[in-house]
């Protein structure tokens, strides 16, 4: 339990620190992808600070607690798929088929929550269902990359960064995620030692807002090289 919540205290702490790099290096007009990952990365601080205070002060009930977490998982999974719409490559458009997707993993999120109020076996569907979205938007990421025809310094793309972090926590989390249910069923009365194997999840989130504080720092350098 210890571990699980130092892993929670130095994740919060990496999110805010991503957060002051975005501040510092936010202009008047950005571009897309920067708006989307900046927005990401607060509604990260915010469900991360909400984990803080139930973990910590047990501030409310499991249930409340479970159903506030869902919903800004749900909206943070909104801009996340709305970040990965807003990478272009030229020449390339973005595959149709991923934003069906993303559509669809809304809609079945919204569904799912909405029977977790009747039920709350319902909620352990909910979990894999960003990072299942998240994939498609990696897959959809490299497939216009090794499409475009025109030579990419892609080290010095922000957007590859947010990319490169998105791919290390969706197939780190992905098999956490999904084996939710049967980890939960299993262990149900070890609550340390699921705390201990979803631990690995969190620490794929801590290494995806770090490559979202290195794509800030790309762009702060492009910024100086075009002035």
């Amino acid at each position: 339990m210890q571990t699980y919540k130092s892993i929670i205290i130095f994740g919060t702490l990496i999110i805010l620190i991503s957060i002051f790099f975005g501040i510092g290096v936010k202009k008047v007009k950005n571009p897309k992808w920067f708006k989307y990952s900046f927005y990401f990365t607060l509604l990260g601080f915010i469900i991360s600070m909400n984990t803080f205070l139930w973990i910590f002060f047990h501030f409310t009930t499991d249930i409340i607690f479970s159903k506030i977490q869902f919903a800004i998982v749900f909206i943070q999974m909104i801009y996340g798929f709305y970040l990965f719409n807003s990478f272009k490559i030229d020449g390339v458009k973005n595959n149709r088929i991923t934003k069906i997707l993303f559509i669809c993993v809304s809609l079945i999120y919204v569904l799912l929550l909405l029977l977790s109020f009747w039920d709350n076996n319902y909620e352990t569907y909910l979990v894999p269902l960003p990072v299942i979205g998240y994939i498609a938007g990696v897959y959809n990421y490299f497939r216009n990359l090794f499409r475009s025809l025109r030579p990419i310094n892609i080290t010095k793309s922000p957007e590859f960064w947010i990319v490169i972090g998105f791919a290390f926590h969706s197939f780190v989390g992905f098999p956490v995620y999904t084996l939710y249910k049967f980890i939960y069923a299993l262990n149900k009365d070890n609550f340390e030692l699921r705390q201990s194997i979803f631990s690995l999840a969190n620490i794929s989130l801590i290494i995806l807002y770090l490559f979202i504080t290195k794509a800030y720092l790309c762009y702060k350098k492009l910024k100086q090289v075009i002035g």
